[in-house]
């Protein structure tokens, strides 16, 4: 009983720090906004470290400057006082495209293999979440509440997400910034870091730091590891598609919003609701997975055969799912809505 009064005081604390957040960030936005005005500047734009490596690299639009040498649409110069339009935002994500495609190996490893180690952090509060309010509604909802802490971290600083590059790699090519060939070399390698990353966090900071040991964190774990391994081809692929559908929207909103609370709260619904769903995205489950495998196993063989059965039964189907909901869903359907739409013609009684 004692346990049980202990959990519903945490979980009455972490409801009442995330309705403060809630409430504090559109105070935030809305003084950040008065104070723009109040210098007679029309917004105060959030320069990523994407923008600053496009202003090094001559290679995509910064605030109403556009950098020539990414072949960037004329769209990319109209002005929008509080948000980016969609052709402005698939301006955006076309000129980040013509940056990370010229990354060298070096930095797009290190930048891949944060972003993997970023939502194996996110994944380690939801879990610790997960496991204070295991077997509750409320307890569900918060777990999915935090996770997105690693997608936002991610996105801020501009870090190589497969998922999200999924829709931002595809826009570059579908606008001419960067080839198929440069997408490709980004996507292997941005997914290979990211599984390095996640793997770290995994048996480094969780399994090897004593997170893992408390029988709470155990049962969570293979809660979790039992409902994705049993799922089946198709429907690990179905639900890769709705989890990287949900991430590239979120992507799109953090591209149409000018400040870190906007962009913040962009990156949190969509990613929050993907995961109270129960769609699989394949970087999280890059973290998950191999650790609730690594608690479960007596030795290193062990770990091995249940390590190749994640690649097969779940990476692979969720990992092709995540190309199509990013890729398709967001990136292609996006580019003819907003880059090239198509008018019904006139017919010829029309225009006599």
């Amino acid at each position: 009983h004692v346990y049980s009064l202990e959990i519903d005081r945490n979980i009455r604390g972490m409801i009442a720090g995330v309705a403060l957040l809630m409430l504090a960030l559109p105070s935030v936005a809305s003084t950040s906004y008065a104070r723009s005005q109040a210098f007679g500047v029309k917004s105060l734009t959030f320069r990523s470290p994407m923008q600053k490596r496009g202003l090094k690299t001559g290679s995509h639009a910064v605030g109403k400057e556009i950098v020539k040498a990414g072949g960037l649409p004329a769209f990319a110069t109209q002005d929008s006082k509080q948000f980016n339009t969609p052709k402005q935002l698939m301006a955006q994500l076309a000129g980040s495209a013509a940056v990370r495609a010229k990354s060298a190996l070096p930095d797009l490893s290190i930048a891949s293999i944060l972003a993997g180690a970023y939502i194996g952090l996110g994944a380690t509060v939801m879990m610790m979440m997960g496991v204070a309010g295991a077997g509750t509604a409320l307890g569900k909802f918060l777990a999915a509440a935090v996770f997105p802490v690693g997608i936002t971290l991610v996105m801020i600083t501009a870090m190589e997400l497969w998922t999200s590059n999924c829709v931002i790699m595809s826009a570059g090519a579908l606008q001419g910034t960067c080839t198929w060939k440069e997408v490709f070399r980004n996507w292997s390698g941005s997914f290979v870091g990211n599984f390095i990353g996640a793997l770290a966090v995994a048996y480094f900071l969780v399994f090897q730091a004593g997170l893992a040991n408390s029988e709470g964190v155990k049962a969570f774990l293979s809660s979790v590891e039992a409902s994705k391994m049993g799922l089946t081809f198709n429907e690990a692929f179905l639900r890769g598609i709705g989890a990287n559908w949900m991430v590239c929207l979120a992507v799109v909103l953090v591209n149409a919003a000018m400040d870190i609370p906007g962009k913040m709260m962009g990156a949190w619904f969509p990613v929050m609701a993907f995961v109270l769903v129960g769609f699989e995205h394949s970087v999280a489950n890059m973290f998950l997975i191999p650790l609730a495998h690594m608690t479960q196993s007596t030795n290193l063989m062990e770990f091995l055969g249940l390590f190749g059965s994640f690649l097969k039964n779940n990476l692979l189907p969720v990992t092709l799912g995540n190309l199509v909901g990013g890729a398709i869903f967001t990136g292609f359907a996006y580019n003819r809505l907003s880059v090239n739409p198509r008018t019904v013609k006139a017919s010829s009684s029309e225009s006599s």
